[in-house]
């Protein structure tokens, strides 16, 4: 019998995890399947409790990646300092552990597109399970400078307070979802990073372009066929763009490297998801 992985959230019909992960057991000749599955929040406890008797592992994705973590009998390092999870590992001894290769993989693939280095100051959008990861990762990489942008401030608090043991000499100040705000606040960026679910449930509107030096990078993390309008009005304007498609295929490496110990080559795994989006 196939070993089984997931991925839950909700929404969760947009995925093209599937597709990846399904694609990389075939590439190596695993017997493993993958599957998407719809876990609404009231049926996260339920999920977790019985997770070992059908699955090795998974991912987790919006909005369970923050929730999850007390579901898990360990943490990495990563995970334990973002306070969110995206990778979740059956070990041999049944203790379930959480990673967030969203920290790693963000990192890893902007240092690839952007030939090695990342701008700063770094502008992120959104406080939830994946800014939290990004923000690890780039605090973790020797990124200095952050404004945080969400639309509820506690939210944006609670990241900042939860990363209060890694920010020295770290300088991050928090700031509301508001356009006047955003416009003052991202005009000396050198990094702008959409990290919300903006784009996925709704375009941006209005976005201050005209405040940005033309240097400036802009990267969202939400994949959507065609490009998300943040993704096309950058590009339409001049700017250095990158999309959502490097970062889930280098978190999705991570992932698999946790499951299997196999570590599949980052250009593979992003020629794979351009190709599963493609399809979609």
């Amino acid at each position: 019998m196939p070993l089984q992985f997931f991925i839950i959230g909700d929404p969760i019909s947009h995925s093209i995890s599937p597709c990846i992960h399904n694609t990389l057991f075939e590439h190596y000749s695993l017997d493993a399947r993958y599957d998407a599955i719809r876990v609404r929040a009231i049926e996260l406890d339920a999920f977790f409790r019985k997770l070992r008797e059908s699955y090795r592992g998974g991912n987790v994705t919006v909005p369970h990646k923050v929730a999850s973590i007390p579901f898990m009998d360990e943490l990495g390092e990563e995970a334990k300092y973002s306070g969110a999870i995206n990778t979740v590992t059956l070990q041999d001894d049944g203790r379930l552990r959480g990673n967030n290769t969203d920290s790693t993989g963000f990192v890893y693939s902007l240092k690839e597109e952007l030939g090695g280095k990342i701008p700063e100051p770094v502008a992120i959008i959104g406080a939830g399970g994946a800014a939290r990861g990004i923000l690890y990762g780039l605090i973790a990489a020797g990124l200095k400078k952050y404004f945080l942008f969400n639309r509820t401030l506690s939210r944006a608090e609670e990241v900042i307070g939860h990363m209060s043991s890694l920010s020295g000499g770290v300088d991050i100040s928090i700031h509301p979802l508001e356009e006047d705000t955003l416009g003052r606040s991202i005009a000396g960026a050198g990094l702008i990073v959409n990290a919300s679910s903006l784009g996925l449930v709704e375009d941006f509107k209005d976005f201050p372009f005209g405040r940005l030096k033309m240097e400036t990078t802009i990267v969202d993390i939400v994949y959507k066929k065609g490009g998300t309008s943040l993704m096309k009005e950058g590009l339409k304007r001049g700017f250095r763009c990158v999309g959502a498609l490097p970062m889930l295929a280098a978190q999705a490496a991570y992932s698999f490297h946790h499951w299997t110990g196999i570590m599949p080559d980052y250009n593979l795994v992003k020629d794979i998801a351009s190709k599963c989006l493609e399809s979609t």
